[in-house]
């Protein structure tokens, strides 16, 4: 039986998922096995692959499209490793990654241990980046009711048994279904962040073009949700922040969005999104959104006029 099972799930990156098998199949630890889940892709992604299929060096499944979450919990009930190691089919390793990572886990007594990530456009010239692998500290959940430590689930490595315990992936959630693992899992064991690279993540138009509308509201879907789970005596302590934090990650973006539809002249699709992003506050807290609100109209010199808020 394997010491980690690497899952990676795969969806319309046929151009860069040879690469994140690579840097897989160069890890200087070896004691694993790979577990690809083919999430519906209709490009190309099959016929990279088919080689690792044929030589037995990846478990394949292709299913319908379900989305990422659900990919993850596929690969993860097929898993036959005590720790779990995501990575996106796009993002690569460095060559270490694995050793560091089962080295430290088996060491202490954290569910979750993981490093940082640097974004690339091309990996033959990605940036060289100074860590010290000794050097952590520990996330708690109020951690991150006030902003996503992992840019990526492959910066770390995960006791399967922890994953089990708290059901996987919530697939009802998009976008930012890793922040809710996370809060889940600092709930019932404790998180290490170290200080040294743990993954290269690409930096691509798809990423670039991400559902700000979508990601805004599975962002308060997860605060929302997690608030609920949080003691009676933190959740005042924790509401604040929790909606500054939403509105940081995606509520400013979208309200850059909707002003610059309005400069252009749509104004129905811009007044939408600021709508939207000013909702995300309740109302003791939309003084801080309107604040940003009317910086923007006067950095686009815009009119600033703003009715009563439902």
């Amino acid at each position: 039986m394997p010491k980690v099972t690497v899952i990676i799930p795969v969806y319309g990156h046929a151009e860069y998922v040879s690469d994140s098998l690579g840097s897989v199949f160069t890890q200087s630890f070896t004691d694993f096995e790979v577990i690809v889940i083919n999430d519906g892709s209709t490009d190309a992604s099959e016929c990279i692959l088919e080689p690792y299929i044929n030589s037995g060096k990846i478990k394949y499944v292709c299913q319908e499209n379900k989305g990422v979450a659900a990919a993850r919990n596929q690969g993860l009930a097929l898993a036959s490793g005590d720790l779990i190691a995501f990575l996106d089919d796009d993002d690569v390793w460095p060559n270490n990654k694995l050793e560091i990572q089962v080295d430290q886990i088996e060491n202490c007594d954290a569910i979750v241990v993981g490093g940082s990530s640097h974004g690339f456009f091309d990996i033959e010239n990605a940036d060289e980046v100074s860590s010290d692998p000794n050097k952590f500290r520990l996330l708690n959940t109020i951690d991150f009711f006030l902003g996503n430590h992992f840019t990526s689930p492959g910066q770390v490595i995960i006791r399967k048994s922890a994953l089990d315990a708290i059901g996987g992936y919530d697939e009802a959630i998009w976008g930012v279904d890793d922040l809710d693992l996370w809060m889940r899992l600092s709930r019932i064991g404790e998180i290490r962040k170290y200080e040294y690279l743990a993954l290269y993540y690409r930096v691509h138009d798809a990423n670039a073009s991400l559902d700000l509308e979508k990601i805004a509201s599975n962002t308060e879907l997860v605060i929302r949700k997690n608030l609920l789970l949080s003691a009676k005596q933190d959740i005042v302590k924790l509401e604040r922040e929790a909606y500054r934090f939403l509105f940081r990650c995606a509520g400013k973006k979208l309200l850059w969005k909707g002003a610059k539809f309005i400069k252009m002249g749509r104004m129905e699709e811009g007044w939408q999104m600021i709508q939207q992003s000013i909702s995300m506050f309740k109302p003791r807290f939309r003084s801080d959104a309107l604040l940003v609100l009317h910086f923007f109209w006067a950095t686009l010199k815009i009119p600033f006029r703003m009715g009563r808020m439902r």
